[in-house]
């Protein structure tokens, strides 16, 4: 094999150990998420040098954000390319597929004038909802009529819904859980919001 890559970021270790006792040159990590796995001290401590050990055997380690790089590789030099940011997107073609925009909006009970944001992502702090949630609320304080859609992991979960409330954007919310055709969902947002 010319190159391995591993998603599963602070999981990555022995899969690429294995590739480099088997010759693979390019051995890539990827960060998918930004906070650790795990919330006891110690364990933590022992993915801090389940990291070290895992910059030693990858020739790169990539993520979707530079929050992660500073999470599990804190120390690494920032001028070393070997370390790298590639941020999520969403590609330009096909925007509309199959027509989802209305169908979705008729799902969802939004009408074609109304203006929706959209965030895809799991409920959790390294996703920074409380921004998002504020930036909701700061528009609607100043008249501008948008609605939120939320979908991911646990955004449908009481924690989420609370959040809503106390920010005060609970009923232009609509917060959907997990999505089995997110790709189609997106056509149904006027803009979509990344604020992790």
């Amino acid at each position: 094999a010319d190159a391995y890559c591993n998603f599963s970021g602070p999981f990555a270790l022995v899969g690429l150990i294995i590739a480099r006792g088997l010759g693979v040159q390019m051995r890539l990590v990827w960060h998918r998420r930004a906070d650790y796995p795990v919330k006891v001290w110690w364990k933590v401590w022992g993915f801090n040098g389940w990291m070290r050990l895992t910059e030693r055997v990858a020739t790169e380690i990539l993520s979707n954000s530079a929050v992660a790089l500073d999470v599990f590789h804190p120390h690494r030099d920032r001028t070393c390319n070997r370390y790298r940011v590639i941020p999520n997107g969403i590609p330009n073609d096909d925007r509309d597929p199959a027509g989802l925009r209305s169908a979705w909006r008729s799902q969802l009970g939004l009408g074609d004038s109304e203006v929706v944001l959209g965030h895809v992502g799991r409920w959790s702090p390294v996703k920074n909802h409380e921004f998002l949630f504020a930036l909701v609320a700061a528009l609607h304080s100043h008249g501008v009529p948008v609605k939120l859609v939320l979908c991911g992991l646990d955004t449908d979960s009481a924690d989420c819904k609370k959040a809503l409330k106390r920010a005060g954007i609970a009923e232009v919310s609509i917060a959907l859980g997990e999505v089995d055709d997110v790709r189609g969902l997106y056509p149904a947002f006027d803009v979509f919001v990344f604020p992790s």
